[in-house]
């Protein structure tokens, strides 16, 4: 029987989102809860959202987000068949623009089968392919990249039935790894379970694979009941290079994420229960190339049980950067955490943000902060997006707190490794039997915004201003002052004596508003340093919080607009110089100057008694030099000097 998946269009009721900064934003749909949800970063540097509605609902979406949370483009699918449940586990982007997205799909009357499903899409996100691969048996995908090739590797894990030298016959589960080709076409696949020292053939599990630098893989896994880390290290062409298993002191230890380093070797992050201790702590192992043990660290945080590392980044400051959930051991406080240690795995920070479990992929930003999501457990099913300051902070949001507590960091166990047995295989994975196609329906998803930055001025916060040019104010909101609520409306003031009196800009800005294009009054002459721009905010009871520029602002009447860097001009060659006089008076003379040495020295152009004059056709002088400006200087009648202002950047005359 063929089974379909439906590309949806969403309808987008409800933006409530932080205009640039740090925010935490929520994304769900009215009446449905997102089961599961992942993020990835596109080639373009904006975020790209995937995730599953309610269990057994069939349904996924897939949304594009700018860097401040405004969604650019949406769209979702669904399943028309006989499949009863679909979950999305991974999205990676491509090489052309796109992303390739890895899921399981299955049905319960089936024995509870289930598959592993890939789907490639463009960026846009329009269908260009999808199969699906799976045995006799439960499978699942661990996750999806990219290769080098232009194809993807693959890993989960799949069920075997197997045969004992005893006769004995049952079903183990083993780890996957499978290579793609652009189309998803199989060009090899291996799976591998584990012996132990009785001959007995163990459960494994495939968790993570990352494609390395030398062209081959790095496997993140595990085997046993009570649970052994594995990693395994692959060739391109998917033979078993070496492969090791960490930590036979003690039970339930698990590699959940692992990293190659830039400077050699390698980094993985898991769980693992010591002896002695209740719950499971996040553990950071650092190996070298050839899988040897340099250092690891466990972190036992107070009250912390059930603890989950889940991604791993190298951090901006030579260090790492670890990602992890936790409840409080009856699954009803939920806490995710985000740890700073340097390159010994000595702890700098660690974040706390209540509420958020199921948490997924690390992600650096452009500004120098991280964005990572996670599904909130707080009764309204959302998937949240949290975009953070380099410090892991957004500042007055209350939901992030810094945890200053005395955080254990002990080696979790004696450095010894072993290399166990292993039992390879090839599995014949079923190709198909799904097809994909697009279909108009229509659902409704919401974004909220439910943490702010707190509230403050952005922009402008120092500087210059350019009277009777447009100036955009920017400013974000959050709790603070007397305010019990976010704000539900704002105003804009401006002052020209440091604050002693202000004028109004604008009144009522509804609560959605995070910015305002402001042209700058006229002046009589230019002002020193003793502008300020202040912003006010008011509740619904009317309650008033205010802020305003941190530093002084100079405000200018006269604005030199071209050239302003980046231009070469050739000697003898025709230019206009262009410039803004923003003055009330009347303007008697506007001189235009030109300097070789970047302001050291000037000589003079034109002298220009038009009081209109905003422009002049000039004969560029045979004056080679990299370092060139221009000076426009406004007097009055008086012949004073009213206002004078320089290029901003030097340009080049040739």
């Amino acid at each position: 029987m063929k089974r379909w998946i439906m590309a949806l269009t969403f309808i987008l009721i409800c933006i409530s989102v932080l205009d640039g900064g740090e925010w935490k934003i929520g994304i769900g749909e009215a009446g449905r809860d997102v089961d599961r949800g992942v993020f990835c970063t596109s080639k373009d540097g904006k975020m790209v959202v995937a995730g599953s509605l309610q269990a057994f609902d069939k349904k996924f979406f897939i949304m594009k987000l700018e860097t401040n949370g405004t969604i650019l483009w949406q769209k979702s699918y669904e399943d028309d068949g006989d499949i009863d449940y679909l979950d999305i586990e991974t999205i990676r982007p491509t090489r052309d623009g796109g992303y390739i997205l890895s899921g399981s799909i299955g049905n319960p009357e089936q024995d509870y089968r289930s598959d592993i499903l890939i789907l490639k899409l463009d960026r846009r996100g329009k269908i260009v392919w999808q199969k699906r691969y799976g045995t006799a048996g439960s499978d699942s995908v661990g996750n999806v990249e990219p290769t080098k090739d232009g194809g993807y590797i693959v890993c989960g894990t799949v069920i075997e039935h197997v045969t004992e030298q005893s006769g004995e016959e049952y079903d183990v589960g083993a780890l996957l790894l499978m290579k793609l080709d652009r189309r998803g076409k199989i060009q090899w696949q291996k799976t591998y379970t584990h012996i132990r020292d009785d001959g007995e053939i163990e459960d494994a599990e495939g968790r993570l694979v990352r494609p390395t630098r030398d062209g081959g893989y790095i496997v993140a896994g595990g085997f046993g009941w009570n649970g052994r880390a594995w990693i395994l290290k692959f060739g391109s062409g998917g033979a078993l290079l070496w492969q090791k298993e960490y930590n036979n002191l003690y039970d339930n230890a698990w590699a959940l994420e692992i990293r190659e380093l830039a400077n050699g070797g390698f980094l993985f992050a898991g769980t693992i229960a010591v002896e002695g201790v209740s719950g499971d702590d996040y553990w950071l192992v650092r190996l070298d190339k050839n899988g040897g043990v340099r250092w690891q660290k466990r972190y036992d945080l107070p009250g912390a049980m059930n603890s989950m590392a889940i991604a791993l980044r190298q951090s901006r400051d030579g260090g790492y950067l670890l990602l992890g959930v936790n409840d409080n051991g009856g699954g009803k406080v939920y806490h995710s955490w985000l740890f700073n240690v340097d390159r010994t795995g000595s702890l700098r920070w660690i974040r706390q943000l209540d509420g958020l479990t199921a948490a997924s992929v690390l992600e650096k930003t452009k500004e120098g902060g991280y964005v990572f999501g996670g599904l909130e457990v707080v009764g309204n099913g959302r998937f949240s997006l949290v975009k953070t300051e380099k410090n892991g902070e957004i500042r007055g949001c209350a939901s992030i707190k810094d945890i200053n507590v005395s955080t254990v960091e002990t080696a979790s166990i004696d450095g010894s490794v072993n290399t166990g047995a292993v039992r390879e295989d090839s599995v014949i994975v079923d190709v198909n039997r799904t097809w994909i196609k697009e279909s108009e329906y229509t659902i409704t998803l919401h974004t909220y915004t439910d943490c702010y930055a707190d509230f403050r001025l952005l922009s402008p916060n120092g500087g210059i201003l350019s009277a009777g040019l447009p100036k955009t104010l920017r400013w974000s909101a959050g709790f603070a002052g007397d305010l019990q609520t976010l704000p539900s409306s704002f105003g804009l003031k401006y002052s020209l004596d440091k604050g002693k009196h202000w004028k109004k800009i604008a009144a009522d800005l509804d609560s959605d508003t995070r910015s305002y294009r402001w042209r700058v009054p006229a002046q009589w002459h230019d002002l020193p340093k003793r502008a300020l721009v202040r912003v006010d905010a008011f509740d619904d009871l009317n309650r008033f919080a205010s802020d305003r520029s941190d530093h002084p602002l100079a405000l200018r009447i006269a604005k030199v607009l071209a050239p302003n860097g980046k231009v070469r001009l050739k000697s003898g060659e025709k230019y206009t110089i262009r410039w803004h006089i923003g003055a009330k008076g009347k303007i008697a003379k506007t001189i235009l100057q030109l300097s070789t040495d970047n302001g050291k020295h000037w000589k003079w152009i034109k002298t220009l008694t038009n009081p209109k004059a905003r422009s002049w056709k000039w004969t560029v002088p045979d004056t080679p030099s990299r370092r060139c400006r221009i000076r426009v200087i406004v007097k009055n009648a008086k012949g004073k000097t009213i206002g004078a202002d320089t290029s901003d950047r030097a340009f080049r005359i040739e």
